[in-house]
């Protein structure tokens, strides 16, 4: 099985990512393999449908979709998912 974690939160240290890197742990012990998308750290563009060059977003889009399964962890802004994570 193959986990992908993207973490919405734009702060260096969060207690949602720090729960989301415990979750892709006991993924890890249970035999799956994961990658931890962290949008802190991988800022990506807004969204231009033009644009089909941005390195960032074609590796998570190839990510994504070789993905069983997606977690995406994100705080709440005004009862909806944050802007990082709707683009």
């Amino acid at each position: 099985m193959y986990v992908v974690f993207l973490c919405g939160v734009h702060s260096e240290n969060s207690r949602l990512k720090v729960l989301m890197k415990e979750a892709e742990e006991l993924f890890i012990e249970k035999g799956a393999k994961t990658h931890f998308w962290d949008v802190y750290e991988n800022h990506l563009p807004i969204l231009d449908p033009k644009d089909k060059k941005h390195k960032l977003a074609k590796k998570l889009d190839k990510e994504v979709k070789k993905a069983d399964v997606v977690v995406m962890g994100t705080p709440l802004y005004h009862n909806t998912l944050s802007g990082a994570l709707k683009n």
